[in-house]
């Protein structure tokens, strides 16, 4: 998971990475930033 801080549009600095495994659910508090989900290795499948 890519994360930056509410606010103004982040930059490359205020980017933080999170490792989830496959099995975890993901809560962003209001306002946070965050990149779509992430694939490592294999398919994310669709809904």
């Amino acid at each position: 998971m890519v994360v930056a801080p509410a606010g103004a549009a982040p930059r490359g600095e205020d980017l933080q990475v999170f490792l989830a495994r496959g099995d975890q659910g993901v809560h962003y508090a209001t306002g946070v930033w965050h990149h779509p989900l992430l694939a490592l290795d294999g398919v994310i499948e669709g809904r």
